[in-house]
């Protein structure tokens, strides 16, 4: 899932700072949005199509590490948050739960 959030943001950076399309004459390219809840419409400029240059790139990195025979860099996860605290024995703790609200169902 990481991983699909570093693409994403690659993407991201990569298309950011698309420039506006222009005509022949010079003009900037706009179009119209109508939306559903306005009763007008909005003004949009348009931009250029995306670009995926990052994915050469990443691709080229890759053959890179793989014919030089690096190991992975593998980050180890954090400990969970609830292994931080003791866990009380399932007897134990039912037995609270039903002394607490009063029904001793044995």
């Amino acid at each position: 899932m990481l991983s699909r959030l570093y693409l994403a943001v690659l993407h991201s950076n990569e298309n950011c700072g698309r420039p506006q399309l222009e005509t022949k004459e010079g003009d900037k390219v706009f179009k119209l949005r109508f939306k559903k809840f306005k009763k007008a419409c909005t003004v949009q400029e348009v931009v250029g199509d995306c670009t995926f240059d990052y994915v050469t790139v990443l691709m080229e990195e890759t053959i890179r590490i793989c014919d030089a025979g690096e190991e992975a860099h593998l980050v180890q996860p954090p400990p969970t948050l609830a292994s931080a605290f003791d866990r009380p024995e399932k007897e134990a703790a039912v037995d609270a739960h039903r002394t607490r609200f009063g029904r001793n169902d044995d």
